[in-house]
């Protein structure tokens, strides 16, 4: 499992990655019943930032925003 953060210029960027089997293909993770991606996209949305989800090697989860 890794978190990092990094700031390029104003942009400000999250990063989760976790070495499990990831999100089934079909899933759509902003639109899901799971309580847990619901608070994180809500939360994302809260801050005008953009989530997007990749899978390499696990699930990556990739948060950018500009809020300080």
């Amino acid at each position: 499992n890794k978190i990092s953060f990094e700031k390029d210029g104003e942009n400000k960027i999250l990063v989760v990655h976790d070495s499990g089997i990831g999100l089934p293909t079909n899933l759509d993770f902003k639109n899901t019943e799971s309580l847990g991606l619901q608070l994180v996209v809500t939360l994302v949305d809260q801050i005008d930032g953009d989530i997007k989800y990749e899978f390499s090697n696990g699930s990556k989860f990739i948060i950018n925003f500009k809020r300080d």
